[in-house]
């Protein structure tokens, strides 16, 4: 991408990567749905945990909905993943590289969930 050109050439690029990221997102969740629709799952912990009036049961759904962002979060990276192999085998410079070696050079990624 050209961060220097024009606005709209970066608004373009970035929309498309968005969208290729969201195309491979929702084929991952539609391959996976059968087990479980995390959104759904998130969605349904984070209203358990804002009316939950017994403090325990509000520790365990916090729990769950955490590590069911974490799932979320993870799933975000491996289309993010899948969008820069596909983009690096377009290239002369294809180099294989597996998902954790990608996550492991991202180090910036990890910080994100230890916030």
């Amino acid at each position: 991408m050209r961060l220097h050109a024009g606005r709209s050439f970066y608004a373009l690029n970035a929309s498309n990567l968005i969208g290729e990221i969201l195309a491979v997102y929702f084929l991952l969740m539609f391959a996976f749905h059968c087990e479980q629709n995390l959104r759904e799952a998130i969605a349904t912990y984070r209203n358990n945990i804002l009316r939950q009036p017994d403090e325990m049961k509000r520790e365990a759904s916090l729990s769950f909905f955490v590590e069911y962002l974490e799932r979320y979060y993870f799933l975000i990276c491996f289309a993010v993943y899948v969008h820069s192999v596909s983009s690096a085998h377009q290239t002369t410079l294809s180099v294989e590289v597996s998902f954790s070696d990608w996550m492991r050079a991202r180090p910036e990624l990890y910080s994100i969930l230890r916030r």
